[in-house]
């Protein structure tokens, strides 16, 4: 209800992430006015630009972004039921749809909008991996979200740390393994375009 009836903010970075994201839309390629950017890992610029190819405007990406943030009160309820009783559950999806700031943040046009769901469907993933492939799920889905933010990039850290709680020898190592193949060869793409566009290689 926020998403429809607020006018969209664009300030600092979310000025920048539209700035990205018409170039994208109008096939300019991931460029600011200055030419070929990193600045930003490309992921919700790329999520607003197909918005806007299909003709939504802000409002458009507001609404888009009210949506993830229903997915992310879902997922915080997952999250929760996955480690604790079902009471937890409703307690953390409660906590998740009504802070201000969760509640505020899709009319800010914010990469958070669609790294949040990313990162807390990775935690899920994470608290039910058991087999190798399910750490290797992990790794995609920080990957994704890293795609988004580069910060979220850390999160892979945490897959390791778990991979090697239990288990043989090679088991932990297979989980470990997993996740960082499974990571690296999803960000592979964009590192290798900075290679190429920017010089360098590299997340931002």
């Amino acid at each position: 209800a926020w998403a429809l009836a607020a006018p969209a903010v664009v300030f600092d970075d979310a000025a920048s992430y539209r700035a990205l994201a018409r170039s994208l839309a109008e096939g300019r390629g991931y460029a600011s006015a200055a030419g070929p950017t990193a600045y930003w890992t490309p992921g919700w610029p790329a999520w607003m630009s197909l918005l806007y190819r299909l003709g939504a405007g802000d409002r458009g990406v507001a609404l888009a972004s009210a949506l993830l943030g229903a997915l992310t009160v879902g997922l915080a309820w997952a999250l929760a039921r996955a480690v604790a009783s079902r009471e937890t559950a409703r307690l953390a999806a409660a906590a998740c749809a009504l802070t201000p700031s969760l509640v505020l943040l899709p009319s800010t046009l914010l990469s958070e909008n669609l790294a949040l769901p990313l990162v807390a469907l990775a935690a899920l993933v994470l608290v039910r991996a058991s087999r190798v492939r399910d750490f290797a799920l992990f790794g995609l889905a920080v990957a994704a979200a890293t795609w988004v933010r580069e910060s979220c990039a850390a999160f892979a850290i945490a897959g390791v740390a778990l991979a090697w709680a239990s288990g043989s020898w090679r088991t932990r190592v297979a989980r470990s393994a997993a996740v960082a193949l499974a990571f690296a060869l999803a960000l592979a793409p964009w590192v290798l375009r900075n290679r190429e566009a920017m010089g360098r290689a590299t997340l931002t």
